[in-house]
């Protein structure tokens, strides 16, 4: 049965109708393009973000990096002073060492190198400390030796605290002052001439400069 209350569809009502489909699908189309504006830019604004957090954690990774080597050359920097000052005060020192060796060498034609041997001898006997010892000297040192200590071994035992002590000399081919001691078993030597004195005077020293430095 034909409806009689369906409005007739003619050329009029036809535009119409496509009018307002036409302007829905624009708005539907608008809508679309909207959302999609809107999620380009949430995706955009999510990259920025994250480029950033990159970017910042580059920019912490690099300033590390440059600490680190800021340290690491201030470091070296300090070490190397130290190292020279260390080797000015090395040089200092060997200076003072080579002035002590030419006055020793003066020394031997002085009044008080007697005194000096007889320091060394008796320095030397209470180190080695044996029954039997042999004193070495200089070939230099044979007329102040003779003189006054080969004639004299009773006396250096007393004054030593060791009266039972069998003291024999040796004239040996060093030049250096002083004298060298050790048992006649040679399991004791005590080299108490004036270049050993020195050279652990120099270790001592050089290892004070080094803690003072370090």
């Amino acid at each position: 049965m034909e409806n009689k209350n369906r409005p007739e569809i003619n050329k009029e009502n036809a535009d119409k109708i496509c009018d307002r489909i036409r302007s829905d699908s624009e708005r539907e189309v608008l809508d679309i393009l909207d959302k999609a504006n809107l999620e380009k830019k949430k995706i955009l604004d999510e990259a920025a973000r994250e480029a950033g957090l990159k970017k910042q954690d580059m920019l912490k990774a690099l300033d590390k990096d440059i600490e680190r080597l800021r340290q690491k050359i201030f470091s070296t920097l300090n070490l190397e002073k130290k190292r020279l000052a260390l080797d000015e005060k090395n040089r200092i020192a060997e200076d003072v060492f080579k002035a002590a060796g030419k006055l020793a060498a003066e020394f031997r034609d002085t009044r008080g190198y007697r005194d000096f041997l007889e320091k060394a001898i008796l320095e030397g006997m209470r180190i080695v400390n044996k029954d039997e010892i042999d004193i070495a000297y200089s070939f230099m040192d044979e007329k102040v030796m003779k003189e006054n200590f080969e004639n004299r071994a009773n006396d250096l035992r007393r004054d030593n605290s060791g009266g039972g002590v069998s003291i024999r000399f040796q004239k040996s081919d060093f030049k250096d002052i002083g004298v060298i001691v050790r048992s006649r078993d040679g399991g004791l030597i005590y080299d108490n001439t004036f270049l050993s004195r020195l050279k652990r005077v120099k270790e001592e020293m050089y290892m004070k400069l080094l803690r003072e430095m370090f």
